[in-house]
């Protein structure tokens, strides 16, 4: 795991997939999680393939990150056909899926990706169609960085 620029990393799985920026222009550009990057990048790459294939149009896929207290929220919406409810419960247990040619371990591998950064994943129906993903991640605290302390520093460790 390594600090990671958010904002840099979501751009480059959405130009790698949509072949343009989600992002909205109001997007923190700034914020850092500690999180390895090929996970941070599968879980951003599974939700935009899942956007792409649930008949949403490329242009009405967009993300946009902000600051709430010590987390980064990242907010990623489509207008796809969105999450029957009958789905709900089951959306991230591993092999789960509706679609013909998938192995319903996306959702799943993500969520488990985003737990072990100290995150969470929800997912959700858009008003007026589609679904939203949202993940809370705690943010990297730069003064840590900027000291060369370990991510886990802030921990307590007991001793017997």
């Amino acid at each position: 795991a390594e600090p990671l620029n958010i904002y840099n990393l979501l751009s480059e799985s959405a130009f790698r997939l949509c072949g343009r920026s989600i992002l909205t222009p109001e997007s923190d550009k700034t914020g850092i999680i500690f999180m390895d990057r090929e996970r941070a990048r599968s879980v951003f790459e599974n939700i935009l393939r899942n956007a792409l294939e649930s008949g949403s149009e490329n242009s009405a896929i967009n993300a946009s990150i902000a600051r709430i207290n010590t987390k980064i929220s990242i907010t990623m919406c489509d207008r796809g056909t969105g999450i029957d409810e009958t789905d709900a419960k089951r959306l991230f247990d591993p092999f789960f899926t509706r679609k013909s040619t998938g192995t319903g371990i996306g959702l799943s591998i993500s969520r488990r990706f985003v737990e072990a950064a100290g995150g969470s994943i929800t997912l959700e129906n858009r008003p007026g169609g589609g679904t939203v993903v949202r993940i809370l991640i705690p943010e990297w605290e730069t003064e840590k960085l900027d000291r060369g302390l370990s991510p886990l520093s802030h921990y307590s460790v007991k001793k017997y």
